[in-house]
């Protein structure tokens, strides 16, 4: 939290005292080889104490060394002594520098992590997967600035950016592209031969699409997609973010996708409709949760929980489902209950809120708790709230926090200043580790009186975390009374009268709580999947048959157990 303030209280300064964010100029040359020779300036903001360039930002060799390699710093025509270890060159005297222009030249071709499957140049921006130094004023890097770009490249190289195309140069071998970006904390680069980039546009924001071109009509397809998610997004929030994005092919195998400034990957694993219908919607969900309303850490629990919650109420209304439905029951592609499940099942950690530098867990922390178990506690807030006073409350939230970084305790106090008192202690349990919500009955008791029956039970608390639970009890000729625990206290008593003799008493039948004895099937069929995701095939196994034997048309159950059953034959 700290550390943010001091970004956007700098960035507030420079503003006021400067009129602008501090600008980065690049002139790059890219050859057919894909070398890059480059000039970077800054204009060195006044209130600079010191000035770092990050050796690796463009990543290191198998052999441990920069791939970017830097030639020479000067300031006014004049070269800079400077100090260096393996990963930092250290300007001194900063406070005396106007302005630093660093020449340095990179191996495109150079890339040695994940990225060099997807077939093309991918630097999507971060601490090193830069195509220029990263330079880092007072230790710090994450701060907007604004980006001017000019590159010289091959004319059948095509490029997307993060930055806006002004013109673009004709030469007879070459093209000079030059390129604008404002407000962005890096700058992205990809580069592919003969690749297509395409753009659509629906009057306000427009969208351009880059791939090979054996691959133009699916991703034509993927931005057409996306596109309709804009317009939804644009028509529920009033707004979106930016008027220019980018989609760029992502890798051959993988499922999802992930944001970068101004642009964003899809991955070529799935391209089903509905999968893409989600995943594009998830990654446009960035740039409001994120983006807009920025993060205290790098997309922190808080804002992709928010990003998910508005995703899936866009894909409720896409696949004609309701919102709880869609949660529970229709959305195999997100699963965030049923990886928040599988965490408890598999006893992982699953406190909300580690640093990258702690998730060394043993499991993908990330999907199943920052993203997974965070949205799962939003959308228990909603349900409380309501649906579309929940979407009301967002609006306000991106109105208030737009360019500034909202805390989980900013969030607090916001729902807290609006009536929603409850919210505090909620999130207070459920950011725990083994949170759950588990309840169940206890004295069961009916008694007939002349007219009708009285029924009396208690509801005992036996799991971590406070939350009304929705009772059902039915006579014996299937009139239907309701109740809603207060949940305030670990046991609660509850009384009612009834036409006809009580013969069911039931849990959660609308299935809105992740809670192992709901009566709801689709919570208990979430269960099984959680099982099977946890590693508890035996169980899951025994679960799903008895489950099938009621529900005979549940497909994507079916194949999973045949799945499971395949496997055990084998072995």
């Amino acid at each position: 939290m700290k550390t943010h303030v001091a970004v956007v209280v700098m960035v507030l300064f420079w503003v006021v005292s400067y009129g602008q964010k501090p600008i980065i100029s690049i002139n790059a040359t890219i050859d057919k080889n894909l070398n890059l020779n480059g000039i970077l300036n800054l204009e060195i903001p006044h209130i600079s104490d010191t000035l770092k360039i990050y050796k690796l930002s463009a990543g290191m060799t198998p052999t441990g060394m920069a791939t970017i390699k830097i030639n020479t710093i000067s300031s006014q025509g004049e070269k800079l002594h400077y100090n260096e270890n393996d990963q930092w060159i250290s300007i001194p005297n900063v406070h005396r520098i106007k302005n630093v222009a660093i020449q340095y030249e990179l191996d495109l071709k150079a890339i040695y992590d994940w990225r060099k499957e997807f077939g093309y140049t991918v630097f999507s921006g971060g601490k090193e997967r830069c195509w220029y130094p990263n330079i880092y004023i007072n230790n710090k890097h994450d701060f907007h600035k604004d980006f001017n770009v000019v590159i010289e490249h091959p004319k059948r190289l095509t490029l997307l950016t993060s930055g806006t195309l002004i013109t673009e140069e004709v030469k007879q071998a070459t093209s000079v592209s030059y390129f604008k970006a404002k407000n962005v904390l890096d700058y992205g680069l990809n580069a592919g031969w003969d690749y297509v980039n395409k753009t659509i546009s629906n009057g306000e924001v427009s969208l351009s699409y880059f791939c090979p071109k054996a691959k133009k009509e699916i991703y034509r397809n993927i931005a057409n997609t996306a596109m309709e998610a804009i317009n939804w997004y644009t028509e529920k929030y009033g707004f979106f973010p930016k008027k220019r994005m980018g989609l760029a092919i992502g890798h051959p195998k993988w499922r999802g996708g992930f944001p970068s400034e101004n642009l964003f990957y899809i991955h070529q694993g799935n391209i089903e409709k509905s999968f893409i219908q989600w995943i594009t919607s998830h990654e446009l969900g960035h740039y409001y949760w994120g983006l807009h309303v920025l993060s205290t850490t790098d997309l922190s629990p808080l804002m992709l929980a928010n990003g998910i919650w508005i995703d899936h109420l866009y894909l409720s209304e896409v696949y004609n489902k309701s919102f709880n439905e869609l949660w529970n029951l229709y959305s195999p592609q997100a699963a965030m209950i049923e990886k928040y499940l599988a965490t408890c099942l598999a006893n992982y950690e699953q406190e909300i809120g580690f640093a990258d530098a702690e998730q060394n867990f043993g499991f993908d922390y990330n999907s199943n708790v920052a993203h997974a178990k965070a949205a799962v506690g939003i959308y228990l807030i909603s349900n409380l709230i309501g649906e579309q006073q929940y979407l009301e409350l967002q609006k306000e939230l991106l109105k208030h926090f737009e360019g500034k970084p909202l805390s989980i305790q900013d969030y607090i106090l916001f729902l807290e200043d609006r009536g929603h008192s409850f919210v505090r202690k909620f999130i207070t349990q459920w950011y725990q580790d083994h949170a759950m919500i588990e309840y169940d009955f206890y004295k069961i008791k009916t008694k007939q009186n002349d007219q009708n029956w009285e029924y009396s039970f208690e509801i005992r608390k036996k799991g971590t975390v406070d939350y009304p639970i929705e009772i059902t009890v039915v006579d014996e000729k299937g009139n239907v009374y309701q109740h809603l625990t207060k949940a305030q206290s670990n046991k609660e008593a509850i009384k009612g009268n009834s036409k006809f003799k009580p013969i069911d008493f039931k849990l959660d039948v609308n299935g809105k709580i992740p809670m192992w004895n709901s009566d709801n099937t689709a919570i208990q069929r979430a269960f099984i999947f959680a099982l099977y995701r946890a590693g508890k095939s035996k169980i899951a196994t025994q679960l799903a048959e008895s489950y099938l034997k009621k529900h005979t048309n549940d497909i994507r159950l079916q194949k999973r157990l045949k799945r499971h059953l395949t496997i055990m034959m084998k072995n």
